[in-house]
């Protein structure tokens, strides 16, 4: 990926908005997402559970975040 430099930020905010997109641009930010989706999709197993505490529960929770299932 290149690197630019600039001198003001408004050079550097211009930068940031694609004023005439393509097909490159509108493939590109597609695989973005699909990536975006893959990294950080959280998946908590199906059903209901039930927990004697609040701690528990919170204890449960952050393992499924973490991915260790039961």
């Amino acid at each position: 990926m290149p690197v630019y430099k600039f001198k003001t930020f408004q050079e550097a905010k211009d930068a940031l908005l694609v004023k005439k997109p393509d097909a490159n641009y509108y493939k590109m930010l597609s695989d973005f997402y699909e990536t975006f989706g893959r990294l950080f999709t959280r998946r908590f197993p199906h059903g209901v559970w039930k927990f004697k505490t609040i701690e528990e529960a919170q204890k449960q929770k952050e393992d499924w975040i973490l991915g260790r299932w039961p």
